[in-house]
């Protein structure tokens, strides 16, 4: 056996110790590195072992059960990623981080773009949590009345909210003309976390 393993044959390249570091359970890890060695025994690669197994999905019943189709292609799990919204966040955080790079020579750390994901989609899941729930929410007795600016003047509503735990000042801006119609917006988020006045202003 200490002579198959040592020959050339049975090398694969690839820095496999990266997976075996990852900050996951040891079951995970060990899925990571079967899909990565292409020994993960789907139907495809039962059939090419010889194994007599029909080669559609067991799951959807639609299409050839390999690789890709087990993660991807399958309808139960494609639901999945579309229900994952935390990693759609983080290919986002990916692609900006990239972006902050290439236009502003700034990049955070691989640690500093994971909290600003969680940040992120902890955001977006406060926000649309009550609406998906159909909470009824209670009304401020107080009357709040918006009030129309000066002729030829441009109102601008402004709100800062900051994601506890997160170094992150998140601000939404509302513009509207003399009639009250909707002339533009703009939401975004900054580090760090600014005080209320300096988040508003």
């Amino acid at each position: 056996m200490r002579c198959i393993f040592r020959s050339d044959k049975h090398h694969v390249e690839g820095n496999w110790n990266d997976i075996w570091k990852a900050q996951s359970p040891h079951k995970m890890r060990h899925l990571l590195w079967r899909l990565y060695r292409g020994c993960l025994p789907t139907r495809v690669r039962l059939t090419q072992r010889y194994v007599d197994c029909e080669l559609s999905c067991p799951v959807c019943d639609d299409g050839v059960e390999d690789d890709i189709h087990v993660f991807f292609g399958c309808v139960a799990a494609r639901e999945c990623w579309m229900a994952a919204g935390r990693i759609s966040s983080l290919f986002w955080c990916i692609w900006h981080n990239r972006k902050d790079k290439i236009w502003n020579d700034n990049i955070k750390l691989p640690s500093q773009v994971g909290r600003t994901n969680f940040a992120v989609w902890n955001e977006w899941f406060t926000i649309h949590q009550p609406r998906r729930q159909n909470i009824v929410h209670v009304e401020d007795p107080r009357p709040v009345r918006w009030e129309k600016p000066c002729v030829t003047w441009i109102k601008c509503n402004v709100d800062a909210a900051f994601v506890a735990g997160s170094s992150i000042t998140s601000m939404g801006l509302c513009f509207r003309d003399t009639n009250g119609q909707f002339v533009a917006d703009l939401t975004q988020w900054q580090q760090p976390v600014y005080s209320i006045v300096e988040g508003e202003s």
